[in-house]
């Protein structure tokens, strides 16, 4: 008898994850078929081609914004924030290789090879410098990298809740194992697409943009994992001083929790890295302010494009 209800409840389970592989699998396909034309152009930047979305009309002598996503991100995440800018700048947000709608890359996902990535699409599209460089997250790293390897294209950073690469050293393991389980695991079985659904950031979206948020997140997990395990292993090694106007917006400090705390003792430290710079605290503690304050941000790179032009 114990045997025969063992023998149900592991075949039960057995069905339940293949249903949930076959969901995971035929959404992907329905989603690749409904979401396939990307919302800007294809750039071939030599090896593969990365997705890059214009908006606005660029001013004489007026820097050209670029926005910089996440780790494992795409240029969705800019979707409510990239129209503001446009108002008063041309504004351009891009998929890096392998997220959204650019081409995967061979090559390690480093914060280096993702600096040289940028700098090739900007030529390729030809987009002349200089640019103010949005980095939200851990695109804050990324933008800061881009900035030590090419200072004479970059005429200012905004700091969009940035990561701090102090907060990265060799007990991030745990972080690896969780999101090779997500992504090889739970992903192929259904239940991140289940959670997804729930996702804060998708809450801000309706309807089909929802719909297609998601979906590239489903996309973009895999090379989160690509993009996070070179920092979350090894660290990241940035300049300890930026000698170009820098602008921070962080999410509003949550005191009675002790690791916001940390997070905005983190902010304060970013603040110091240029002799001018601004720094706003937001009114959402939520860590996805692109879509909780996207006109806080607008604001905070009309006064970088403001501070550059001297008014």
């Amino acid at each position: 008898m114990i045997v025969n209800i063992i023998a149900f409840i592991v075949l039960l389970i057995i069905m339940l994850l293949m249903t949930g592989a076959f969901y995971e699998f035929f959404a992907t396909q329905s989603e690749k078929r409904q979401f396939k034309a990307a919302p800007g152009q294809l750039v071939d930047i030599g090896d593969y081609k990365l997705h890059v979305n214009m908006m606005g009309e660029r001013v004489e002598n007026q820097p050209v914004v670029i926005l910089e996503s996440s780790v494992g991100s795409n240029s969705l995440d800019w979707q409510l924030v990239q129209p503001l800018i446009a108002e008063c700048a041309q504004v351009i947000s891009y998929d890096r290789a392998g997220n959204g709608w650019s081409d995967t890359a061979s090559t390690p996902r480093t914060s280096e090879n993702l600096a040289d990535d940028l700098h090739k699409l900007l030529q390729s599209a030809e987009i002349e410098p200089p640019y103010i460089l949005v980095g939200h997250r851990y695109g804050g790293m990324y933008v800061r990298k881009f900035q030590e390897k090419y200072p004479e294209h970059v005429a200012g950073l905004v700091l969009v809740d940035s990561s701090h690469p102090d907060a990265f050293d060799d007990s991030n393991e745990g972080e690896i194992k969780r999101l090779n389980r997500n992504v090889n695991v739970f992903q192929k079985i259904g239940l991140v697409r289940q959670v997804s659904k729930r996702n804060y950031r998708a809450a801000f979206l309706s309807g089909e943009l929802q719909k297609q948020y998601i979906a590239k997140m489903m996309r973009d997990n895999p090379n989160l994992l690509r993009e996070a395990t070179p920092i979350l292993r090894d660290g990241i090694e940035l300049p300890d001083a930026i000698d170009v106007p820098l602008m921070l917006v962080s999410r509003g400090e949550d005191t009675d929790l002790e690791r916001e705390r940390d997070w905005a003792d983190r902010q304060r430290d970013l603040a110091t890295l240029s002799d001018n710079s601004k720094h706003i605290f937001a009114e959402s503690t939520k860590s996805w302010i692109v879509f909780a304050e996207p006109q806080t941000i607008a604001d905070a790179v009309e006064g970088m494009l403001n501070t550059i032009s001297g008014e």
